[in-house]
C-alpha cells in the first residue's frame, strides 16, 4: 500500500493557483483555444464581471476571431472565424456599456458580445473592420509589434474609398 506524500504549505498554495488558472482561464492561452503560428493576439475583449457573471471573450489575433462564450463553471463554447467570413460588425453603447454584434451569414452564426466597456466595444469594431478591409484587399498589415499592427488596422477602418 503505497502513502501520501506530505506537501509543505508553498506546494501546496502553488497547486491552487495553478487549479484556478485553469478554472477560470486566466493563463496567457484559452484552455481550448490552440494558438497558430503566424497570428499574434493583437487584442482581447471580455465583458465586464460583476454585471455578467459567466464573461464572454473575444480575442483578435492577426489572422483570426475567436470567441469564447461562457455558460457556466467550465462550460464554454469556443467559435473561431476567420475575417472575410464577417460580413457586417455594429457596435452600439448606453450610458455605460457597450454591445457588439458579428455577422457571419454564411455560416448561420451571430455572435453578440454584450456588457463590454463603451471604449472597448468601438475599438473592437474598428479593429474587426481593420481586419476585414486588410483581408479583402490583400493589404499587408504593417507594424512591428502587436500596437503598432492595432493602430494600423485601426487607421484602415477609418479610411473611407470613393466608389465611382
Amino acid at each position: 500500500m503505497t502513502r501520501f506524500e506530505v506537501l509543505t504549505p508553498e506546494e501546496v498554495r502553488r497547486f491552487e493557483r495553478e487549479a484556478i488558472k485553469q478554472f477560470t482561464h486566466d493563463k496567457n492561452a484559452h484552455p481550448h483555444v490552440e494558438s497558430k503560428a503566424g497570428s499574434p493576439v493583437l487584442a482581447r475583449f471580455k465583458s465586464v464581471f460583476p454585471f455578467d457573471l459567466f464573461p464572454d471573450e473575444l480575442i483578435v489575433e492577426e489572422k483570426r476571431i475567436i470567441w469564447i462564450k461562457r455558460f457556466g463553471p467550465g462550460m464554454c463554447e469556443v467559435i473561431t472565424l476567420a475575417p472575410v467570413d464577417i460580413n457586417r460588425i455594429e457596435a452600439s453603447a448606453g450610458p455605460i456599456f457597450g454591445h457588439l454584434h458579428i455577422a457571419i451569414p454564411r455560416h448561420d452564426i451571430e455572435i453578440i458580445v454584450e456588457r463590454l466597456k463603451r471604449k472597448e466595444a468601438f475599438r473592437a469594431r474598428d479593429l474587426i473592420e481593420g481586419l476585414m478591409d486588410a483581408a479583402r484587399e490583400g493589404v499587408k498589415i504593417e507594424g512591428d509589434t502587436p500596437e503598432e499592427k492595432v493602430e494600423f488596422l485601426i487607421k484602415l477602418a477609418h479610411v473611407e474609398t470613393n466608389h465611382r
